[in-house]
């Protein structure tokens, strides 16, 4: 884990953030076969990238954008073996 993944899982008492949220993500992507996207793609949706054949999840948010920003993360998870899609949302 690099010293940038420290830093951004390491501030308490505070909102999830995309670079805490980036910094999981690229936890993930190290020590699984996952390859989630970085979460700024939210304002650009078609930058996430296709899966098939394969089990896959992504972080997503949903809200408003800037600064004061209010919103939440929804995590999808597509389960290849059912074809099926779980969405946890964090509300």
């Amino acid at each position: 884990m690099s010293k940038n993944h420290c830093t951004a899982l390491a501030i308490h008492n505070s909102y999830l953030n995309d670079d805490v949220i980036n910094a999981f993500l690229d936890i993930v992507k190290l020590q699984t076969s996952f390859i989630p996207q970085n979460v700024l793609f939210y304002e650009t949706p078609l930058m996430y990238s296709a899966v098939e054949n394969v089990d896959d999840f992504q972080i997503l948010y949903n809200g408003s954008i800037g600064n004061d920003a209010i919103g939440h993360w929804l995590c999808v998870y597509y389960r290849n073996e059912t074809k099926c899609v779980e969405v946890y949302d964090s509300l």
